[in-house]
């Protein structure tokens, strides 16, 4: 069913923008909210669950940053006062035969959509005009078990051109009276809280937002509404008493991106699909029931994306319900149980549905993907993968690889796609900011500082770096792993006079100025630099470079000097350009490198031998729940071997069948959940659950 479709109902709502202080007395909360050491996150993912989760101190407006656990009273805006009134429409709905305490609504995934326009209201709903990002999240809770009576409530992020407003509206259906305070409505009462305002959300970030509803106890407290806009940015929180005592008839809810205010409509660019995810959590495991279309929903915003009969029910620990909605032409759908990847429907869950231990799961974006290279697991949100490939652009998935979208759509995003992304880097510290080849297209290093979405070129003609290769011809970029302002990137052609033929170029700046010189390695006589030569950055002054045949070099003065530090049995090192995360020791301070004859080992990083009994060829490799896993470059073959004994591999099972015979060139590690990724190029990529 269309949702243009459906009758219109909630919203008559206007924004604004002044602010007032909390008529509540707040103070400061950490999690846990009381007694025992509050827990140290490094992960920015399990910091948001965590925190999403945890209690509010009081009623009120608040913000947390990563990786704190202190909620930090904020000051309130005037939330809109208008009535939002409530009714049914189209749309799907998560039930539970009891009642419902806490909801998470997210978007599993986001296809083509690349902008949208909604109307924005003045007073007393006069329309002003279509503006760009102009929409509302609605987390609606409702019963289902009455039409002539009852309660609702609305947890609701209003946008209006890219800037939101987190708040709470409760409502009162055909009571003898309203409640001091209300405000009538024809026979209804409604009552909105104060809300959090100034939230950055622009829709190209659509597949970042979580939000999460969670009922007061039955004995009393501030029903809370927690909002994630994704990319390690703060979370806005909102509590306000839960005068309606929500967790005693809570067991419908509705979750999507409609319209905001006034019965209006979010209306999306041609060829958007949207997978949306309800998740209810009411002490089981049981999948809750989906319903709707007919009836399905409590809201008389809407969107432009036709409904499909899609509604997926999954049990486990994470009980939701998935739909998809889209006005692509003829939009492909799969099973439930099943995504889409290279045009196939295929078996995969997201980051709260991974299958057993030793399962390989093929994850390659849908959307004529041919080749996939450089493959990173985001170092602040680690259910975001970030997936390089050959001509189509670089695409990121917030679900553990289940569903992708492609990010390279704003400026600059089509020189992202003229070649192969066979080298990034991931700031750990700023969100968003990335660093990217594209060899054999545009060349140069590309930085965006806002996921992917907008480029810049580092290096562009007249540059210093640019006169000292031809073309910028960059082969790969390293990332310091104590400071991620400190930068460092290799050649893939001749560096021309007055530098040798092997020159660096160094940034300690996040790419805002560069030096070049050159590897002035002694007893070389490069004509060419290697296709996989590369940096691995130990420290402010002090990096190796690795070549796959002719040796592995250490300065410990930023380039001036060299020496030679080629493990006794190897040839040099073959990660230098495909290792897409800084170089760090093990938990034992062991550092790791792979070679053509096996894996190295240094206590230093500067003092390298061979382990005798680790495999050969190796070109991907990567540490990870404490383990370390290498794959073959030439087949199929995949290793692995404790960190605390690395002298004792052990193969390990690799994908199956359609993958070609071509072996994992990049790996990448999820520590939240196990998950080892494989860039397998032409065999495209995959996840493995690790035991």
């Amino acid at each position: 069913m269309d949702l243009r479709e459906a009758p219109s109902l909630l919203f008559a709502l206007a924004l604004t923008t002044s602010t007032v202080a909390c008529s509540r007395h707040h103070h400061d909360a950490s999690f846990p909210p009381s007694g025992g050491e509050a827990p140290v996150f490094t992960s920015w993912d399990a910091w948001r669950s965590a925190m999403s989760a945890a209690p509010l101190p009081q009623a009120g407006c608040f913000r947390v940053a990563f990786p704190s656990t202190v909620w930090q009273p904020i000051a309130c805006s005037a939330a809109p006062q208008n009535p939002a009134n409530v009714g049914s429409t189209h749309d799907f709905s998560a039930q539970v035969p009891g009642h419902i305490s806490s909801a998470v609504g997210s978007f599993w995934r986001v296809d083509g959509v690349t902008n949208e326009t909604g109307p924005q209201f003045g007073s007393g709903c006069a329309n002003q005009g279509s503006v760009p990002d102009t929409y509302s999240l609605q987390l609606n809770a409702s019963s289902f078990n009455s039409t002539t009576s009852g309660s609702a409530q609305q947890f609701v992020f209003g946008v209006v051109n890219g800037v939101g407003e987190l708040f709470i509206q409760s409502w009162l259906f055909h009571p003898a009276s309203c409640p001091t305070g209300w405000t009538a409505s024809g026979s209804n009462c409604y009552f909105t809280s104060p809300s959090a305002s100034n939230a950055i959300a622009p829709i190209a970030n659509l597949a970042s937002f979580t939000m999460t509803a969670i009922a007061a106890p039955a004995t009393g407290g501030n029903d809370t509404v927690v909002l994630s806009t994704g990319n390690g940015q703060p979370l806005l929180a909102v509590a306000d008493d839960s005068a309606i005592h929500l967790a005693t008839w809570w067991n419908t809810a509705e979750f999507n991106v409609f319209g905001n205010f006034c019965s209006s409509m979010a209306s999306f660019n041609t060829g958007s699909t949207i997978v949306v995810s309800t998740s209810v959590h009411d002490g089981t495991t049981n999948a809750p029931l989906c319903i709707g279309p007919s009836n399905g929903g409590v809201t008389r915003e809407t969107n432009n994306l036709d409904l499909l009969n899609n509604c997926c029910s999954i049990d486990g620990g994470s009980p939701q319900i998935t739909f998809t909605e889209s006005n692509a032409v003829s939009p492909q759908t799969c099973p439930c149980g099943q995504t889409l990847s290279g045009g196939v429907c295929v078996p995969v869950g997201p980051c709260s549905a991974l299958p057993a231990p030793g399962t390989w799961t093929l994850v390659t974006p849908p959307g004529g993907v041919t080749e996939t290279d450089a493959l990173v697991v985001d170092p602040l949100v680690s259910s975001t993968v970030w997936l390089g490939t050959r001509g189509t652009g670089l695409f990121k998935s917030a679900d553990c690889g289940a569903h992708w979208m492609q990010v390279n759509t704003g400026q600059n995003g089509t020189s992202m796609q003229t070649g192969a992304i066979q080298s990034m880097a991931v700031d750990p510290v700023q969100a968003g900011a990335i660093y990217a080849t594209a060899v054999g297209g545009s060349e140069g290093l590309w930085k965006s500082s806002n996921g992917g979405i907008d480029w810049v070129q580092l290096f562009p003609p007249g540059s210093n770096v640019a006169a000292a290769v031809p073309g910028a011809a960059i082969n790969s970029i390293a990332m310091d792993p104590l400071d991620h302002t400190h930068l460092v990137v290799s050649m893939h052609a001749a560096c021309v006079s007055p530098y040798g033929t092997v020159c660096l170029a160094e940034s300690k700046d996040a790419g805002a100025t560069w030096r070049v010189f050159t590897v002035a390695a002694p007893g070389t006589h490069w004509t060419q630099p290697e296709p996989g030569a590369g940096v691995f950055i130990l420290g402010a002054s002090t990096f190796l470079f690795g070549t796959t045949n002719d040796g592995l070099w250490l300065t410990t003065d930023d380039g001036v000097s060299w020496s030679n530090v080629t493990p006794t049995g190897t040839t040099g090192a073959t990660g230098g350009g495909l290792i897409n995360q800084p170089m760090s020791a093990s938990a034992a301070g062991i550092y790791y490198m792979a070679s053509r004859q096996g894996i190295s080992k240094s206590l230093d990083g500067r003092t390298w031998s061979l382990i005798p009994s680790s495999p050969a060829s190796t070109l991907g490799f990567v540490l990870g729940g404490g383990a370390l896993y290498a794959s073959n470059g030439s087949t199929l073959g995949y290793s692995s071997a404790l960190q605390n004994d690395d002298s004792v591999w052990t193969p390990v099972g690799p994908p199956p069948p359609p993958v070609s015979s071509q072996g994992g060139a990049y790996l990448s590690y999820d520590r939240t959940r196990r998950l080892l990724y494989s860039s397998n190029l032409g065999g495209g990529a995959w996840r493995l659950v690790t035991p």
